[in-house]
């Protein structure tokens, strides 16, 4: 297939070939790049929503709960926050609903793709693919941490104290969470949505790299955790190869279960270190 070409290739799933690029939908004037950072804000505004109305909701129940007991609203209550499972739940809430309604809006995929998609993931070389790129990112993440030990700047994700609550408090949900849901909503957000619109329109290489920059920050945001300026760099700089590995064996497998596994067996892990009190 030529790189302005639109049309599908055939694709045999008894062969090694995959299609060069995801079907295109009709030609728009508009950049893809712009259409781009379209379903960024929009993504974005849809999960700020969503976040601000669980906290508005959850402000109505904690007053509604202690006027009920007959206890005087403390402020410093409201200051502290939810707690650890209710922050669980609104990220759910809000990056779920930030990433199918942009992925149904924007880029739903249509019949050909879907059968495509399960073509390829019935593939054994597929999931040979999937299990070499994990063991890529992971040798990745231990040769971060040894280098930031050897920094003398050891990092932990901003969100582990979080993650070690629920595992003492309600393991399975940590790891339907982690091992299920969050691997399959951040996929269709980042790859299938904002990598995929890029490499539709034949830049795989800037949709890649400006997905995965926004995969780092929506893991790690700048200023968060207690982490130096340079474990946080490295911290980041991990999570940004991560989403590179992540859409690079998208578009090389052609399905989207192939980052969904990668993703989901590599927090599998994390969530078997932080069972083991390894993480």
């Amino acid at each position: 297939m030529k790189q302005g070409d639109t049309r599908m290739e055939a694709y045999d799933p008894n062969t090694q070939t995959i299609p060069a690029l995801p079907p295109q939908r009709a030609a728009s004037s508009a950049s893809p790049v712009w259409a781009f950072l379209l379903d960024v804000v929009i993504a974005v505004a849809i999960m700020l929503a969503v976040t601000m109305a669980y906290g508005l909701l959850w402000g109505i129940w904690l007053g509604f709960e202690q006027g009920r007991r007959g206890v005087p609203l403390d402020p410093a209550m409201i200051q502290q926050g939810p707690g650890t499972l209710s922050l669980l739940l609104m990220t759910l809430l809000g990056m779920s609903a930030a990433s199918f309604t942009v992925y149904f809006w924007r880029r739903r995929a249509n019949a050909q793709e879907r059968a495509l998609s399960w073509q390829a993931a019935r593939k054994p070389a597929t999931w040979g693919w999937v299990l070499l790129t994990l063991a890529v990112v992971m040798c990745t993440s231990m040769g971060t941490t040894s280098l930031a030990t050897a920094m003398d700047s050891r990092f932990a994700p901003s969100n582990l104290e979080i993650m070690q609550d629920i595992q003492q408090r309600m393991p399975w949900l940590l790891w339907v969470f982690a091992v299920v849901l969050a691997p399959l909503y951040e996929e269709v957000l980042f790859r299938r949505v904002l990598f995929g619109r890029l490499w539709a329109a034949g830049r795989p290489v800037l949709g890649a790299l400006l997905s995965s920059v926004l995969f780092a920050l929506a893991h790690e945001f700048p200023g968060m955790g207690n982490n130096s300026p340079a474990a946080a760099a490295l911290l980041w700089t991990y999570y940004v190869f991560m989403g590179l590995a992540l859409a690079w064996i998208y578009r090389r497998t052609g399905t989207l279960w192939a980052p969904i596994g990668v993703h989901a067996l590599n927090n599998l892990a994390a969530c078997v270190m932080i069972a083991l009190g390894i993480g």
